[in-house]
């Protein structure tokens, strides 16, 4: 597009691709040579890089107090600022004479005097061209000053766009918050954060959420997509993100610092952190407060988080990978149980209580090529209706598991760690056989030493099978054992079939299994 004539119509907006600038000398009261403003290529930095090299220009120090009165329509002025010289919120803008469409004080700016608009380069009939800055709102970046209002409006106007937008942070800022930042998600609104390393945090009078992203209902907004931010917080009860329907939402590179919680999610499907930490949030660093499903968690850290992840809706298809989770309570807590949950390649060390909690059944479970250890409480692999643990490392974690998860024969043991299997409930066994009690120790076995050691006195009115070992955990050729039961009377015995066929014949009524031991072959 040709640039636009001088006298051009008072509606005339540059259209999305017009890169002609024209410069002007500007009056001595708005101009400011390079040489006095040093920080002006960090502020052309805010205007997409644009470069002035061997351009005839001269520079005005602020947009807020421009007097335009002597400027030609259609010229290009270069601000060093946006309140005064050095606050390096300034940028290009194009002056329209003639022009009155709704100014924003950013975008879209009135001069002091001369009447019409300042058009920041980059704005078109069709959105914006470019990253959009909270400074060109008045934001500070100095920790003290609550940088929400100019969030706030950033936000608004990139969700204005007919697209969306992303909103760029600086380098080395320290963004403050001191009141609730809301995002609504909107079906046709694409909204990125991209972070750069600085700082988002809760001023000290601000104890709530920093960022809402989504909506009460679920419209299909567009997700949110955070990169290379640090959240933290300075007060006890703080949370960084809610996501509500902020359905595949993405946080790449993130840090949450000292929050009660990192992310609470609501309702929000699909949600992926990649190479993001969490540290001392003294709930969760991810807490699910509703459904959350193929929630996938990736080269993520988790340090003295009270809980790492945390979910009170059952989970389906979660997927964590090749994270760290140290210190806290507990590393994974999955209140409702679910289903198809993997957790692959992950290290797990020092929780002070279980490691891993279910509080209900979950089925497709996989636990493969991880390292568990360290840690002060037992795992219980309770609740678990099918699933598999093998190449793993447990390393002096000691664990009670339970029928339905199945130990492969390539996980290492080190140190005091062992396997407990424990059969809970008489449902367990078969053919009648049930756990005697009165004080006898239930029906269960332990792995240790390549070896099945079992335990406990069971009871029946026949002889019979009493229980079917699972793959693996069966001897190469038959074993036979004598038993005695409660009573001083007969003996009975028990044999064990390489099919795992654990064949009971009764001492009037009893058998005592505790002290039988075999080779684990088959």
């Amino acid at each position: 597009m040709a640039h636009i004539a001088h006298g051009a119509p008072s509606d005339a907006i540059p259209a999305q691709g017009d890169n002609t600038r024209t410069f002007v000398k500007v009056s001595s009261d708005n101009q400011a040579s390079l040489d006095v403003h040093a920080n002006l290529k960090a502020a052309l930095a805010l205007a997409n890089d644009v470069s002035l090299v061997g351009s005839v220009t001269q520079y005005a120090d602020a947009y807020m107090s421009f007097d335009a009165s002597a400027v030609v329509d259609g010229a290009v002025i270069a601000f060093c600022g946006r309140a005064d010289a050095n606050d390096m919120a300034g940028g290009l803008f194009r002056y329209y004479k003639n022009s009155n469409i709704a100014a924003d004080d950013a975008l879209i700016v009135i001069p002091t005097s001369g009447g019409g608009r300042l058009i920041r380069l980059g704005w078109t009939a069709y959105g914006f061209v470019g990253a959009v800055y909270p400074e060109w709102w008045g934001a500070k970046g100095d920790s003290i000053s609550d940088d929400k209002p100019a969030f706030q409006a950033a936000s608004d106007a990139i969700q204005a766009f007919p697209a969306g937008g992303t909103l760029t942070l600086s380098p080395g800022k320290r963004y403050a918050i001191g009141s609730l930042w809301t995002i609504h998600a909107k079906a046709d609104k694409f909204f990125k954060i991209e972070g750069n390393g600085s700082v988002i945090l809760n001023l000290p009078n601000y104890d709530g959420v920093l960022l809402y992203y989504g909506n009460e209902e679920n419209f299909g907004g567009f997700p949110l997509i955070a990169r290379d931010v640090v959240f933290r917080s300075s007060t006890e009860n703080s949370t960084a993100i809610k996501l509500q329907w902020g359905g595949t939402s993405r946080f790449e590179a993130c840090m949450f610092i000292g929050f009660r919680n990192g992310v609470v999610l609501d309702n929000s499907y699909a949600v992926s952190f990649v190479g993001s930490k969490f540290f001392n949030c003294t709930y969760a660093g991810i807490f699910a407060i509703t459904h959350a499903h193929h929630l996938v968690i990736n080269d993520c850290q988790f340090s003295n988080c009270v809980r790492s992840i945390s979910a009170i809706a059952a989970m389906y298809n979660l997927r964590i990978i090749n994270t760290d989770m140290e210190g806290g309570t507990n590393a994974i807590v999955l209140e409702a149980g679910g289903s198809s949950v993997a957790i692959d390649g992950c290290y797990i060390e020092a929780q002070s209580g279980q490691p891993i909690v279910f509080g209900n059944i979950v089925s497709a479970f996989s636990f493969q090529g991880n390292w568990l250890g360290e840690n002060h409480a037992l795992q219980q692999w309770t609740f678990i209706k099918s699933g598999v643990s093998n190449f793993n490392i447990f390393w002096n974690q000691p664990q009670l598991v339970y029928p339905g998860f199945s130990q492969g024969d390539s996980n290492s043991f080190v140190g005091t760690s062992n396997v407990t299997i424990n059969v809970a409930s008489s449902g367990s066994l078969l053919n009648g056989f049930t756990n005697y009690g009165n004080g006898y120790t239930p029906f269960g076995y332990t792995i240790s030493g390549g070896r099945c050691h079992l335990q406990g006195m069971i009871m029946a009115t026949t002889d019979s099978i009493a229980y079917i070992f699972p793959t693996g955990l069966r001897p190469a050729g038959k074993e036979q054992f004598i038993v005695t039961g409660t009573d001083a009377g007969p003996f009975g015995r028990v044999r064990i079939e390489p099919t795992g066929e654990l064949v009971v014949y009764l001492a009037a009524g009893t058998a005592s299994l505790s002290g039988i031991s075999f080779l684990i072959g088959n």
